[in-house]
């Protein structure tokens, strides 16, 4: 099968079974300047748990945030074990080094000031509403962002640029299936789902809708392309 592609964009949203983000919640990636392991770049706190955006990968770690303060403030008794989840999502065999772009940037910062050694410090730690990995393939953009409380990212394909080349393995997830178009993953925080993917490209200057589906198999994730 032969495709000469202009330039497609495949969106994808990451949403949860469980607990639904809230509509308005603003999407906030906040810079790693030395606060977080060195591996990560960017950090989501949503309401079921943190996101972190590294090199080549991501990494979901799922708890219930308003459970635990909730206990925290001794308004929940007998809640143990406190049920959650990590697992991470490997760009296979893609770019080692891709550039990040960094946009919308927040007008205000934070400083975190943990523990007794200053050189661990960090301050002026901005957050930014979306995040570019550029040429994460070759000639394939990875974006960031929130909508309406969800987390989406895109691949943008450039013209010449092939997008079966984009391979994403699961590590973590116990079980994993697609019915309806739907990924489904079942994890010990619950039912996650990530939506069909939907793709299209311009032509002419007008948006036309690229059909595509998901392919598992062996916990490795990619996009069909109908003819």
């Amino acid at each position: 099968m032969k495709h000469i592609y202009t330039h497609i964009i495949i969106l994808l949203v990451f949403a949860l079974n469980t607990v639904a983000q809230k509509e308005h919640t603003s999407i906030k990636f906040t810079e790693n300047k030395g606060q977080f392991e060195n591996f990560i770049n960017f950090k989501l706190a949503i309401n079921e748990g943190d996101i972190y955006l590294e090199k080549n990968k991501i990494t979901y770690n799922l708890f219930s945030r308003d459970l635990i303060s909730e206990i925290h403030h001794g308004n929940k008794t007998n809640t143990f074990p406190i049920n959650g989840h990590a697992y991470s999502v490997i760009f296979e065999h893609s770019n080692p080094n891709p550039q990040i772009v960094k946009e919308k940037k927040s007008t205000n910062y934070s400083n975190y000031f943990i523990g007794k050694d200053k050189s661990e410090w960090a301050s002026y730690v901005y957050d930014f509403q979306k995040i570019i990995y550029k040429n994460i393939y070759n000639g394939i953009d990875l974006k960031y962002y929130g909508h309406y409380g969800q987390v989406k990212y895109d691949f943008i394909v450039e013209p010449g640029a092939n997008p079966n080349n984009i391979l994403l393995r699961y590590d973590g997830i116990d079980k994993m299936s697609i019915k309806n178009g739907h990924l489904f993953m079942e994890t010990n925080f619950g039912t996650l789902v990530e939506n069909s993917p939907y793709a299209y490209q311009w032509i002419d200057g007008k948006q036309k809708k690229v059909e595509c589906k998901y392919h598992l198999k062996n916990n490795k994730l990619s996009f069909v392309f109908d003819e």
